[in-house]
């Protein structure tokens, strides 16, 4: 019982000091651009052109500055109307198209030679029919 006594911090002690350094080469990252964006019923299209960056790269605002893209062409199209967004930092922001229940919209970005698309709908909202809560029993 008495070597147990001593054998235990030593099995312990050998446990958390095995350690070994690990270095990971990890690619540097491609570049792309990131494009995120909404559109929600009475508000105007609002969309984000940014360039990507690497995991580990250094983030401050001098970075955050070399990200943006600030020459992008951004237009907004309900399928009637297009409407070419404003650049105001850090977002391109429409003043011409305001989201509407029940529509479909249309996004497109020229942005450093690519052009990139996407569409989306704004649903008729569901109401709610009634709400209930159950108060639960703690033990204690």
């Amino acid at each position: 019982m008495k070597n147990l006594f001593y054998i235990i911090p030593v099995l312990i002690f050998a446990l958390l000091s095995c350690e070994k350094e690990i270095t990971v080469d990890l690619p540097q990252a491609e570049d792309k651009i990131v494009i995120e964006g909404s559109i929600e019923n009475n508000m105007p299209a609002i969309v984000l052109v940014s360039r990507n960056m690497s995991y580990f790269d250094k983030v401050d605002t001098s970075t955050y500055e070399k990200l943006l893209v600030q020459d992008a062409i951004v237009t907004v199209s309900d399928g009637i109307s297009t409407d070419t967004l404003v650049f105001i930092y850090p977002v391109y922001v429409s003043f011409g198209m305001i989201g509407e229940v029940g529509k479909s919209y249309d996004l497109k970005v020229e942005a450093d030679g690519i052009e990139a698309t996407a569409s989306t709908y704004i649903p008729h909202p569901v109401t709610l029919d009634s709400l209930r809560f159950k108060r639960s029993q703690v033990e204690g």
